[in-house]
């Protein structure tokens, strides 16, 4: 089974056959008859795989072809002594290309394209015509395996951008946003002209807000007829000069439209499946839809309907519209059949024979059978056309088609017995402008055309948009302030785009409709801490963020610093200055050994610079261990960073002190009775010793400090639930938390309330709301899952942990 490949592969060649081979492809080359002795090879530009395995007199050759080997048919031959072997490979043309277009971007679109194949590629980037944002058209050539880097710098807005080659076209929608805040709704425009006639039209169409839109039409050839409608929410108004008038209401999955000249039309779909009405003086249709399955039927005069029905590959048709008609089509074939009044049977077949499309169709009616048919040549960006058909008359005729950067053209010749015909089509495309000039002879007269169209955009003015209820994002503007005073530089995040803060402290910020959590950090240098607020689109913001003060150290004598203890704990060495909530402080000193500080006082208010100084004095006599008999319990054993520990004492005599010390830096210090409950310092890194200090005598124990210990433990109850019923939340803080709240989609926090056992636990209820659950995710057939956070803060410490509540699927 091994060699079977390979031998069916020999046997192909062995009849005459190149075999095939694409690009980046391995291949296995098999020559037979071989005797004993040395082999030698030559492979081309082929690169060796596996050359070469001898075995049963076959020898085996395994190749790769490399991704730039040029189409063309190569050799790879085998010398046996003065014997050769040859077989070929045939490497076909390949056209692929690479690109990578970002669905976003902020002001430069930046676009790689990749040439994979082995043919140079040439490749045109435009605009499509009814693409909001515009530029100059692009060709670039791209060798096999070259990569192009290009940017378009553009205005905000949505760019549809064409990237073309030979025969091949993509589109990409990329949307083009703004650095200060989301790009303005744009109104599509097209004007349209030409002769002979005169002819033209002007059209306008797009969105003006999030809930309205309007649609403009206005066309002249015989006459002026003008078509418009406005949407506001589930509201619309439509009115031409015809004369007509319609009223359109759609909510939900229902809709409802009165309309003049007289008729009244209703639609609901959901699920799936469509149900439609309508009344007028004239006629009552009705239609019903569903995937693969079609209704339609109407009294108009005369009663018709129309059934549709799609299996697998295969779909069928069965209608009555003056007349019983039948049909179905398969890939490649379909049949119709007209039964009543008269009969006529037509049957279509299309596919391709290698590389050449095709079409032939058959007609068999009362007249007799008619047969047409026709084949497509592809000539690199050109194709030619012949087609034919044989009934009542011969006829014949021949076309090309192609396209040339952005110039598109089109000629036929045909012939009939009425005579020779000519016609021929240009057609130029260049960004927003369009031109097309078409002509035909035949024997009845000539005619000629020539249309024109400039496509266009106009951004819509931010003050009709937000009269008109704004779009998904709103503007919201606010003062940020310090102890009421206005703090300039302060830069605010969490909308569209981040704002700073102006001389008077004012800022424009553009935030989503449901609002959300708006971050300030203070400018450099203030004397403020950075704040957090729940924001919404409505009225002005006032953000008020937490004063500061400055804190400064001066030491006299030999010493490292000083430990800060007070509505925050820090560590400022000498000479060194930290920005701290205001309040009472005590600063203990950090000695040198062989030294000790005197601890002092000192109090900071709110936007005060206050200078502090602490002395060292050296150390006169040493402190003995503590007797065995004091027993000292700390619980947990090894404890977090910013995790609460109680200590309990027994056995010491009274006036002791417990200091914290971190190596030697001593990092908290308190009076001590029996008992103690302490919170590691957040800035904890490896182990601290606990030291109890009493007059002449001290104890120590050291605290292993693991960072990966929990802070927060979180449940839900139940852990299941069901759309629209509730879930209690219980969550247990190990730390002094000022506040915890559940972080919901979108960044909306559910607080919890505190329990009064003082212990840490705080709870609270969440209900599943549709509103909520249209942020849940299907994680199989059966559930939801919802991603909430769990949030805890003291200050600026922050800690956070994931949950996700499984909800069941209706």
């Amino acid at each position: 089974m091994r060699l079977l490949l390979p031998l069916l592969l020999a046997l192909g060649l062995a009849l005459g056959k190149a075999l095939p081979a694409e690009p980046g492809q391995a291949l296995t080359l098999v020559f037979p008859g071989l005797a004993e002795g040395p082999l030698s090879w030559s492979v081309g530009p082929f690169r060796p795989l596996l050359l070469p395995e001898r075995a049963a007199g076959l020898a085996v050759a395994v190749l790769e072809v490399p991704l730039k080997v040029p189409p063309g048919t190569y050799p790879v031959c085998l010398r046996q002594g003065e014997k050769e072997a040859c077989q070929e490979v045939q490497v076909p043309r390949v056209e692929r290309l690479e690109a990578q277009v970002p669905a976003r971007a902020q002001g430069s679109v930046n676009i790689l394209l990749r040439n994979s194949g082995n043919v140079p590629l040439r490749v045109r980037l435009a605009p499509a015509p009814e693409s909001e944002l515009f530029f100059p058209a692009q060709e670039v050539t791209l060798a096999p395996g070259e990569e192009r880097a290009l940017g378009l710098f553009l205005e905000p807005g949505e760019l549809l951008l064409v990237l073309a080659h030979g025969g091949e076209e993509r589109r990409y929608l990329v949307r083009v946003e703004g650095e200060e805040g989301p790009p303005p709704y744009r109104l599509r425009g097209l004007l349209e002209g030409g002769v002979p006639g005169p002819w033209g039209g002007f059209s306008l169409q797009g969105a003006l807000a999030k809930e309205a839109s309007l649609s403009l039409r206005v066309e002249a050839e015989r006459g002026v007829v003008a078509k418009g409608s406005f949407a506001l929410g589930p509201y619309a108004l439509e009115a031409s000069t015809l004369p007509a008038l319609a009223v359109r209401y759609r909510e939900g999955p229902f809709s409802l439209r009165l309309a003049y000249p007289w008729a009244l039309e209703g639609e609901w779909s959901q699920g799936g499946e469509v149900y439609r009405l309508e009344v007028s003086p004239q006629a009552l249709r009705g239609a019903y839809a569903r995937p693969g399955f079609s209704l339609q039927g109407a009294f108009a005069g005369s009663p018709s309907f129309r059934l549709e029905y799609a299996h697998g590959e295969g779909a069928y048709r069965l209608a009555w519209e003056g007349g019983l008609s039948l049909g179905g089509s398969f890939p490649g074939f379909s049949l119709e059949a007209l039964l009543y009044p008269d009969f006529r049977l037509r049957a279509l077949g299309y596919g391709r024979l290698g590389e050449l499309p095709y079409h032939a169709e058959a007609i068999w009616s009362q007249g007799g059978l008619g047969l047409s048919g026709g084949v497509s040549l592809p000539l690199g960006e050109a194709t030619l056309s012949l087609r034919g058909g044989l009934g009542a008359s011969l006829g014949l005729g021949l076309s090309v088609e192609g396209r040339m950067g952005g110039l598109g053209f089109q000629g036929g010749a045909g012939l009939s017995p009425a005579g020779a015909s000519l016609e021929g089509r240009l057609a130029y495309g260049e960004g927003p402008w369009s031109l097309r000039l078409a002509g035909s002879l035949a024997p009845g007269g000539s005619r000629w055309e020539l249309s024109g169209a400039y496509a266009f955009s106009l951004p819509v003015p931010q003050e009709v948009s937000l009269a008109l209820g704004g779009g998904d994002w709103l503007l919201v503007e606010g003062v940020v302030e310090v102890l009421g005073k206005p703090l300039p530089g302060a830069r605010v995040t969490g909308g569209y785009a981040p704002a700073v803060a102006d001389g008077k402290g004012r800022f424009r910020l553009y935030l989503p409709r449901n609002g959300a959590r708006v971050r300030v950090l203070p400018p450099p240098g203030s004397l403020a801490f950075p704040g957090e607020a729940e924001a919404r689109p409505g009225g002005p913001l006032r953000l008020s963020l937490p004063p500061g003060a400055l804190l400064s150290l001066a030491c006299e004598g030999e010493g490292r610093g000083a430990h800060a203890l007070g509505p925050q704990g820090t560590f400022l060495p000498c000479g060194g200055e930290a920005l701290l909530p205001p309040g009472r402080y005590r600063l203990l000193p950090d000695a040198l050994p062989g030294s000790r500080g005197e601890a002092v006082e000192v109090e900071l208010p709110p936007l005060g610079r206050v200078e502090a100084r602490v002395r060292f004095l050296p150390v006169l006599a040493q402190a003995v261990e503590a007797p065995l008999a004091l027993e000292v319990e700390v619980k947990p054993k090894a404890a977090a960073p910013g995790e609460v520990v109680r200590l309990a004492l027994r056995g010491a005599p009274s006036g002791a002190r417990l200091e914290v010390y971190q190596g030697e830096a001593l990092l908290w210090e308190s009076p001590f009775g029996d008992s103690l409950a302490f919170q590691v310092p957040w800035e904890a890194e490896g182990p601290l010793r606990l030291r109890l200090r009493g007059e002449g005598w001290q104890k120590e124990v050291l605290l292993p400090v693991d960072k990966g210990r929990p802070l927060l433990e979180a449940r839900l109850q139940p852990p299941r639930a069901h759309p629209g019923g509730e879930v209690a939340l219980e969550v247990r803080v190990h730390f002094p938390a000022e506040g915890v709240e559940v972080v919901l989609p979108g960044e909306k926090g559910l607080p919890l309330a505190p329990e009064g056992d003082g212990e840490g636990l705080f709870r609270g209820t969440l209900t599943l709301t549709p509103d909520l659950l249209a942020h849940a995710l299907p994680v199989s057939e059966r559930w939801w899952g919802l991603g909430l956070w769990v949030r805890a803060w003291q200050g600026e410490r922050r800690v956070e942990v994931p949950l996700r509540l499984l909800v069941s699927r209706p």
